[in-house]
């Protein structure tokens, strides 16, 4: 049975109207419903960028039951932030295609679960194919000098196998000095992209940096007038428009001492009205909504 979401979106998601936002019913029966794997991704998408990361995860996690392999990635990455490193590992696995930034998600999960054995086994089929981006995504997961020693005991068996020739190693050796040069380039871009957009003069720009900043002193003035719900329905709103991010959701519960609540929305964001989001994992998302 196929059931058309499209239009409900651009009606109800696409343009969010104050104080609303489809009540998680909604996304069950699409969940249920819908066997159209790209239609689901889109949705799990557009959820996920409205910081509804529990219900984007059933969502995606649906679309890559039906064969749809892009929501790979954005699940895992909302089961790592969720702290199911596990779960995210085993969806990037068992992915037939990983694309570069999915490559380097996987190294890092591998590495910061002493997975050392799989991350040797990849770097080195990547490193037969001329690249090493594998070995060098591995050195973002590194958190403690155990680590560090065996991601250098890695290195050096990748670099120089036993049994190499001269030629081998040298070939080897200019495979990880390229890796390394790439990797400086897409950093330097990054930073040159994130130069640009700080020095913009975009009008458009100001206008959202203007607004934003108007934002922040309405809900601090409602949290100096004893008023957090005022404050709180103002974030929601403007995270509803995407105009802001869920730091500040997450700012507004520290502030008020509420930890566990900052925690919460941090790691599994915020449910349709706008509170913090229920846990969720990868055998939960199994297990079925």
């Amino acid at each position: 049975m196929k059931f058309r979401v499209a239009d409900y979106l651009e009606q109800q998601v696409g343009e969010e109207r104050k104080n609303s936002f489809p009540p998680e019913a909604v996304f069950r029966a699409i969940h249920a419903l819908t066997d159209e794997p790209e239609r689901l991704h889109v949705v799990a998408s557009r959820l996920g960028n409205l910081w509804r990361d529990r219900m984007a995860a059933f969502l995606h996690h649906r679309a890559l039951s039906l064969g749809h392999w892009q929501s790979a990635r954005p699940l895992a990455e909302l089961l790592e932030l969720a702290g199911d490193l596990p779960g995210a590992t085993s969806v990037l696995e068992a992915a037939p295609h990983r694309d570069d930034l999915a490559v380097d998600q996987l190294m890092r999960l591998l590495v910061q679960q002493e997975r050392f054995d799989r991350v040797e086994e990849l770097a080195e089929e990547e490193f037969k194919a001329g690249a090493a981006r594998a070995l060098l995504a591995a050195l973002e997961g590194v958190e403690s000098p155990e680590a560090m020693r065996e991601y250098e005991a890695i290195t050096t068996r990748v670099l120089f196998p036993s049994g190499a020739s001269e030629e081998q190693i040298q070939a080897n050796a200019q495979v990880f000095h390229n890796g390394i040069e790439d990797g400086n380039a897409r950093r330097r871009e990054y930073l040159r992209l994130l130069s640009e957009l700080a020095e913009s003069d975009d009008p458009a720009l100001d206008a959202q940096r203007a607004a934003v900043r108007d934002l922040d002193s309405r809900v601090l003035a409602y949290e100096q007038a004893d008023d957090p719900e005022s404050a709180h329905e103002i974030l929601i709103e403007a995270l509803g428009v995407e105009a802001i991010d869920i730091d500040r959701v997450v700012g507004f519960y520290e502030r008020r001492g509420l930890s566990a609540e900052a925690e919460a929305v941090h790691r599994f964001g915020v449910d349709d009205r706008g509170l913090p989001a229920r846990s969720f994992d990868l055998g939960l998302l199994h297990a079925g909504w």
